[in-house]
């Protein structure tokens, strides 16, 4: 049988089996003493192993078999009581699941199966002389006969590759930009109504695969218990990890995205935040530590919080270690709480007291700051001394299509997205105040700064009309204005990342296509603040 074209249906279910096992595994080590919770947490597991033991064997993956039996033998002799659960077996039983996991590392990047099976078979003997190949035990109960249904049914659920997904959102994106350059063609012509219906029938394919490509935070945060497990014991230091609100959709893409800083905030609150029992003893908090992992839905996107009850972040250390990097001491004093926080973001900057193989030398926050703010994030740092800090992601639901507002510098278009943007406003240059950091203007109240793009961006100076155009965003919790000749409307786009050559191009985070063909920047204004 040629077994290539399931290599990948193999993949897929054996990965979602290792989540459930890990998730498992270490339900299994909370449960202590509770016997009905072990056997129903064992039972699951068994069930688990047998599953992925036996898609191994129709794919002729003889060492992913192997192990999932031996795993399988340990787990009967723990169900049939001849041992108990300890943390040994739950070590082993890890140690069986990453290795089944290397296995499909291998399989996926089309390596061999050579894996060395011999020090976690003998491991797994070493418990109360278990070997391999014993033979399997009587059944318990009598096997239930199953009678013939009357009809064959099809599933009404399908799994279809996250790649088809993208391929089809990506169609969608040269959708409008036909439909963009159509539109064009037809004003003031028959043909507008039409353009309508065909805008309509566009925004409607877009959101049902955008539905379709939605899958539940749980699918991100399924992994994080045994991250947490793995580097909570590594430190020395005990953790308990709750999560709400993950069962919120949210489009693949983006959570492809959130994966990792979310995984790197966790490893800092391990390894930065969280003391070691003694230490918290002496503080006389309780000896586990404290994360928790909320996810609330708002109007535009998701937020989700990291919030630990640890040391927290120690504002005037951070303070020196930015002066130190080379930013002005008067820079830094004028500078609010939550800004001052939000310095660890900055390259380079570590407060950690020793590097370990987590962290430790000022690389991770930027990064975690940059892939945030490449979908269209935002992350917040806030924090109280010894009682812990929180770290609060602000994500789309979607990325790729987005509503982006136009406008024109030096009879160039640029966009930005609109989900920033507060207002349009019309000011005279009479409003305008001149400062020693800048130009602002007064905005319901309050003096909020402009931005020129042209400096930023090195155009051309044109002289300024009385009348001028003020785009106002809410970038990183500050209300800002960016100075532009001309609002040029609101469309729908299909964002693209920009390709290698351009990717440190500074304040500019992905392009989009108009209809004549013409590339279109889309400015990161978070990157310009």
């Amino acid at each position: 049988m040629d077994t290539a074209k399931y290599k990948k249906l193999f993949l897929q279910e054996t990965s979602e089996r290792l989540k459930t096992i890990n998730s498992g595994i270490l339900n299994l080590a909370k449960a202590g003493a509770l016997r009905a919770e072990q056997d129903s947490n064992i039972d699951d597991l068994f069930r688990c192993f047998h599953s992925v033991k036996g898609m191994a064997a129709s794919m002729g993956y003889e060492p992913v078999k192997l192990l999932c039996h031996r795993l399988e033998g340990l787990l009967d002799a723990v169900r049939k009581k001849t041992m108990n659960v300890n943390p040994a077996i739950i070590d082993t039983l890890l140690k069986g699941a990453d290795m089944i996991a290397a296995c499909l590392k291998n399989l996926s990047e089309d390596m061999p199966l050579d894996m060395d099976l011999k020090p976690l078979s003998d491991e797994i003997a070493g418990h109360q002389n278990i070997v391999s190949g014993l033979k399997p035990q009587a059944a318990r109960c009598k096997e239930k006969k199953i009678e013939p249904q009357a009809s064959l049914n099809l599933s009404k659920t399908i799994k279809v590759d996250a790649e088809i997904f993208d391929a089809a959102i990506a169609d969608i994106g040269e959708l409008l930009r036909i439909k963009s350059r159509i539109s064009e063609a037809a004003k003031d012509t028959e043909l507008t109504e039409d353009v309508r219906l065909l805008d309509k029938s566009i925004a409607g394919l877009y959101a049902t695969i955008v539905t379709a490509r939605t899958i539940p935070l749980e699918e991100l945060t399924q992994n994080l218990p045994r991250i947490v497990y793995d580097i909570s014991r590594d430190r020395g230091k005990e953790v308990d990890l709750s999560m709400q609100g993950i069962d919120i959709r949210v489009d693949r893409a983006v959570l492809d995205a959130a994966a990792e800083p979310l995984v790197h905030i966790i490893r800092n609150s391990i390894d930065h935040g969280i003391e070691t029992p003694d230490e918290r003893k002496r503080l006389g908090k309780p000896q586990k530590g404290q994360i928790k992992v909320e996810a609330v839905r708002e109007r535009n996107g998701i937020v989700i919080e990291v919030i630990d009850d640890g040391r927290g972040i120690d504002s005037e250390k951070v303070k020196e270690k930015a002066a130190a990097l080379g930013m002005s001491r008067e820079k830094i004093e004028g500078m609010s709480a939550d800004e001052i926080l939000s310095l660890i973001c900055l390259p380079g900057l570590s407060l950690a007291k020793e590097v370990t193989d987590v962290s430790g030398r000022g690389v991770g926050m930027d990064v975690v700051k940059k892939n945030i703010e490449a979908i269209g994030g935002t992350l917040i740092v806030k924090s109280e001394i010894n009682k812990g800090a929180r770290f609060i992601l602000k994500l789309p639901l979607t990325t790729s299509i987005i509503k982006i507002l136009k406008f024109s510098l030096n009879n160039r278009l640029f966009c930005l997205p609109l989900s920033k943007v507060e207002s349009i406003a019309e000011i005279r240059m009479s409003e305008i105040k001149n400062t020693d950091s800048g130009i602002s203007f007064l905005y319901r109240d309050t003096e909020i700064p402009i931005f020129d793009l042209r400096k930023i961006f090195n155009m051309p100076f044109k002289e300024l009309r009385d009348v001028l155009i003020i785009i106002i965003m809410n970038v990183r919790s500050k209300t800002v204005g960016f100075l532009v000749d001309e609002f040029k409307g609101v469309v729908d786009a299909y964002i693209k990342p920009l390709p290698k050559i351009l990717q440190d191009m500074k304040g500019v985070s992905g392009f989009t296509i108009m209809g004549d063909g013409s590339p279109v920047f889309l400015i990161d204004a978070a990157n310009i603040i």
